[in-house]
């Protein structure tokens, strides 16, 4: 289809220049009538006449004018269109295929097509004069409703500082043009970032845009905002005893109204409890709880299990040995009784109502239950062994040493003898032998029962009548001075007939001690002082004085004495005390031996040589 040009020029009698017109076609026959428009008459176009040159240029006879695509108005769609066809004289007809049937008004050349929707509309134009002809204009009305505004938007519920993504809020948001959000009203402040909106309180926001067809509507949205979970004041951390089988949920305030809700070990990456209701507390541990509310809103928090050791009354209770139809005092088997709570005592699960005045009849187990003042309890079994005292043991004891003068580093043996010189077995004998400060261990050996260096104890099965046993104790020696060793029968299954075994009494034939002596060595003149010192068994003790090549003389008495020797040479010094007694091979006494530590100067020779420069 052929268009008509667009300006001419036009020459009038009252006009003396030339004026520039404004052409509408009409047609683009051959026989063109055309409107004149002034723009120069009152600022406005106006139609003047119209004008219709002859020309063979065009090639048509008829013409229903150009395609005509409209356009939405305040989002409403257009149900008209002008037409306007040439040569005058024809009519308008439907195409078959047009979205509805339009009306003509008036049915002429210029015409208004209406009862238009939406949709492609063909409209054909036909006239019989001065040639038969038709032609099709195309219509295209748009559809303002889907296309233009309001739009369709989502409101959200998100946890306090979340990064929100407005657009995504906004469906065929990228189809939409020249859209805003901003908070509060059309004139609030623009959100400058849409796509990271941080989401602080619930914020209405008012989203102003437009689409392709040149709509534009306002609507708003609402991002509601909940609150963070803050479990920190919902947990509190507890104190529990070992052992403790604890349910976590409980030390959680409302864990009821928490939503995927977990503990682990440690930090959140830790290991997941797998049964919170039953966590066995073994050592004091730190959990960290991680849930969330029901708007998904979660939060982290730690809480520490402390745990408590339990009481461990193994070196509190002692097993003993009675004779039958003694009537025992079980606290005293308790060390430390009066500072242990809730002692109970029970046998065969029934309390003992008087335990310190408790019948043993035959051997007895009885369960020791105690507790700590923070309620962590433990038992231990009490064991009672009754004998037939009857049966009556003679046991006595001989204690030797290998040297009794010795130097520091010297290797020294202590042999022990214990001897049955009674008639009947003697069974469950215990020897103890307390090593001194003045040595250290090296071993021991025995042709029955075992030594034990770190209880020093010696342990007899059974020893016949009239047998003896040996124990051999090798030691090494670590200080100066004089040195005491004790070893004593501290226990037996019998009664012996002339000694008590443990009490520590003097002169009974189950107990022996043994000495030996390391020299002091002082240097002259440094003004160093000794004290001596003689075990509390001894009283009446007077000190005596010898040096060596010559006479004994008293220095002193009482179980202390200072030494304080000047003179070069070595000096004795022993005691002798109105109550105890020395070995047979008699009391060790203290050597102190004063030397000269000063070396002897040393020449070294040497040459000076002058030189003359």
């Amino acid at each position: 289809m052929k268009t008509s040009p667009t300006t001419i020029s036009f020459q009038s009698n009252q006009i003396t220049t030339d004026l520039v017109f404004s052409v509408a076609p009409l047609t683009n026959r051959a026989h063109s009538p055309f409107k004149l428009f002034s723009p120069k008459w009152c600022g406005c176009l106006i139609a003047l006449f119209t004008i219709i040159f002859v020309s063979k240029s065009f090639g048509q006879d008829c013409s229903a004018g150009v395609d005509i695509t409209l356009t939405c108005v305040d989002g409403i769609t257009p149900s008209t269109s002008a037409l306007l066809a040439t040569p005058i004289g024809g009519t308008w007809s439907n195409a078959t295929d047009n979205p509805t049937v339009a009306t003509f008004t008036p049915n002429a050349a210029a015409t208004v097509a209406g009862n238009l929707e939406a949709g492609v509309y063909r409209f054909i134009y036909t006239t019989t004069v001065p040639t038969a002809c038709s032609d099709t204009v195309q219509v295209t009305i748009p559809d303002c409703q889907s296309l233009c505004l309001p739009v369709e938007v989502s409101d959200t519920l998100v946890c306090v500082g979340t990064v929100v993504d407005l657009t995504a809020l906004v469906p065929g948001f990228n189809t939409l043009l020249s859209s805003a959000f901003t908070i509060g009203g059309v004139d609030g402040i623009v959100v400058a970032d849409p796509l990271a909106f941080v989401a602080d309180s619930t914020t209405t926001l008012t989203l102003v845009a437009s689409n392709l067809t040149g709509c534009s509507d306002t609507t708003q949205l609402t991002v509601n905002v909940s609150p963070l979970l803050d479990l920190s004041a919902s947990v509190s951390d507890t104190l529990v005893c070992a052992g403790t089988v604890l349910d976590l949920t409980a030390l959680v305030s409302g864990f009821d109204t928490l939503l995927n809700a977990a503990f682990t070990i440690g930090d959140a990456d830790g290991v997941t409890i797998v049964d919170a209701t039953a966590f066995v507390a073994d050592s004091t541990t730190t959990l960290t709880l991680v849930a969330s509310n029901l708007t998904g809103c979660s939060d982290t928090t730690q809480l520490t299990v402390n745990v408590s050791p339990l009481l461990d009354l193994s070196a509190s209770v002692s097993d003993t040995l009675v004779c039958a139809g003694t009537v025992l005092d079980l606290t005293g088997l308790v060390a430390g009784f009066d500072t242990l709570l809730n002692v109970s005592f029970e046998v065969d699960g029934l309390p003992v109502t008087n335990a310190s005045a408790f019948a043993v009849d035959s051997a007895v187990t009885i369960q020791v239950t105690a507790s700590t003042a923070l309620g962590c309890s433990n038992t231990k079994p009490l064991v009672v062994t009754v004998s037939d005292c009857g049966n009556t043991i003679d046991l006595s004891l001989n204690k030797s040493i290998s040297r009794k003068l010795a130097m520091l580093g010297d290797t020294l043996t202590y042999t022990i003898l214990v001897m049955n010189e009674g008639s009947d077995l003697a069974t469950g004998i215990t020897v103890t032998d307390s090593l001194n400060a003045g040595v250290q261990y090296l071993s021991s050996a025995t042709a029955m029962g075992s030594y034990d260096p770190n209880t020093k104890i010696w342990t007899v099965d059974s020893l016949n009548a009239g047998d003896t046993v040996s124990l051999n104790i090798t030691v090494r020696v670590v200080a100066q001075g004089v040195w005491f060793n004790t070893a004593e029968i501290s226990g037996a299954n019998q009664n012996d007939i002339d000694s008590t075994p443990g009490n520590g009494a003097e002169g009974e034939d189950d107990i022996d001690r043994q000495c030996f002596t390391v020299p002091y060595l002082i240097c002259q003149g440094q003004g160093t002082v000794l004290e001596l010192n003689v075990p509390g068994q001894y009283t009446g003790v007077v000190w005596f004085r010898q040096m060596q090549g010559g006479q004994q003389e008293q220095v002193g008495t009482g179980n202390t004495y200072e030494v304080s020797e000047t003179e070069l040479g070595s000096y004795e010094y022993t005691f002798t005390s109105t109550s105890g007694s020395c070995p047979a091979e008699g009391c060790c006494p203290v050597i102190v031996v004063v030397e000269d530590c000063c070396p002897a100067n040393l020449c070294v020779p040497f040459v000076i040589t002058k030189k003359v420069k």
